[in-house]
Order: C-alpha cells, then sequence, then structure tokens
C-alpha cells in the first residue's frame, strides 16, 4: 500500500489539518495536441477562488535511481479513471517533454497542468537550464537505494539557480519489489523528524515517499502534486 509522509515548514499546508487555502481537484487529462474535455463526474474540484494563471509548469527532477523512471509516474498520475499501464515506456528522457492534465474548478474554468520531465544525465544541466524558465514548482524525485541525499540536492540546486523562489516537494522513489530500507538507525536518515529537518534546511516544503505504482489524484504522486498546486495558489493570494 502506498502512504504519503507529509512534513511542511508552513502552517497553512499542513496534512493533519486542512487549511482554508487547500484545494481539490476536478480533472481531465489530455495530450496537449488533442481537444480537451471535462469531466463528467468530477472526483475533485479547484477552490473556485483561484484566479492566477491558465497553466502551470511544474518540473519533475531527478537520477534515474528508483524502480521506474519518472515519466512513468507523470502517465500514472495522468490516467482519468485510475487505471496504469502495465508496460510503461521506462526509459530515462533525451532533450526533456512534458505531458498536459486539465484542471477545472467548480465555475468551469480550465488550469492547464504542463508536467516536464527533465533529463536526468548531467551532461545535458547546461540545456536543462533553459527548461527551467518560468516554472511555478518542481518535484525532486530520488531513489531510495541512494546511499545519499547529494544527488537530489544536485537536482534542487540547478533548479533554484534559475528558478530560486518556486516551491519545491521532494519525493523518494521506494516502488520496488522488496522496498529498499533507507530510513533507520545508521541509514541515509535516522528517522521521519530527521528527514522533516533536512527538507526544512534544504528549502523543500513538504517530501512524499512512492511504495507503489497507483493512477490518477488519490496516489500518492497525485497528493504531491495537489499540495504543489495548494502552495501555488497560497503563495500567489498573499503576493496579491
Amino acid at each position: 500500500m502506498a502512504e504519503a509522509c507529509v512534513v511542511t515548514s508552513n502552517n497553512h499546508n499542513n496534512i493533519q489539518g486542512k487549511p482554508e487555502d487547500i484545494i481539490e481537484m476536478n480533472t481531465c487529462t489530455s495530450n496537449f495536441k488533442a481537444e480537451r474535455s471535462r469531466s463528467i463526474d468530477p472526483e475533485l474540484a479547484i477552490d473556485n477562488t483561484y484566479a492566477g494563471k491558465k497553466f502551470l509548469k511544474i518540473l519533475c527532477v531527478g537520477d534515474y535511481s528508483g524502480g521506474w523512471s519518472k515519466g512513468v509516474y507523470i502517465e500514472d498520475y495522468r490516467s482519468s479513471d485510475g487505471t496504469i499501464s502495465e508496460n510503461p515506456n521506462n526509459f530515462p528522457v533525451i532533450g526533456g517533454s512534458f505531458s498536459t492534465k486539465c484542471l477545472y474548478d467548480k465555475s468551469g474554468k480550465e488550469i492547464r497542468l504542463e508536467m516536464w520531465n527533465i533529463p536526468e544525465n548531467e551532461r545535458f544541466f547546461p540545456t536543462n537550464r533553459v527548461l527551467y524558465r518560468n516554472s511555478d514548482a518542481g518535484i525532486v524525485f530520488w531513489g531510495a537505494k541512494s546511499d545519499t541525499m547529494e544527488c537530489a540536492l544536485k537536482f534542487k540546486r540547478e533548479v533554484t539557480q534559475i528558478e530560486p523562489d518556486i516551491p519545491l516537494v521532494f519525493v523518494v522513489d521506494n516502488v520496488f519489489q522488496t522496498p529498499a530500507k533507507w530510513m533507520g538507525e545508521g541509514m541515509v536518515m535516522n528517522s521521519p523528524e530527521e528527514m522533516d529537518s533536512f527538507c526544512l534546511e534544504h528549502g523543500f516544503f513538504a517530501w512524499f515517499e512512492l511504495l507503489e505504482r497507483a493512477g490518477g489524484e488519490k496516489s500518492v504522486f497525485g497528493q504531491a502534486m495537489r499540495t504543489l498546486i495548494n502552495e501555488i495558489i497560497f503563495r500567489n493570494k498573499h503576493h496579491e
């Protein structure tokens, strides 16, 4: 069973209580070249007070060191009925790509979510910096079989050199037949509290752990994405 592990450095976005600014989402998926349609029976809906951009650019960065590539989790999340592909394209990305998911608020306003799958190999870093521009938020993936957190921090530094103020969440990719043990005495992190402190120190306002592939909004990846959108809306409201 997949579980989300969330810690926040902001009082408004605590997993234990639902603040006024947290949104729920009504979604439909689309290819950016295809005509988009609204979900007939919406599972979730965006807060109708949202009056920001018509599209949100979300970066997905990190090494190819987990059970699946970032692109697999993106495609799982785009599923409108919660199903996932049995034979996904599980390869590192070259050159960068993006997928879209359409969100609607309660009044019917469309917001297009652009999820950018950024190349993992360091030789693409100079090109990646162009892709980072004008981003609204980011997800940094870290494979649970890695020995240190440095690989995740490497990508975080790359992103914040170009977009220093965007919200970031940390996602632990632990989708293996036998989940890796990365937290405990003598391991990468000794405890959830140490992970909380790590995220606070390095500018991640929340963290999640993927333990299985799952599709749609109710997946852990969907929770991470929803948390990011909540944060974008919160920051926009407080900068108006």
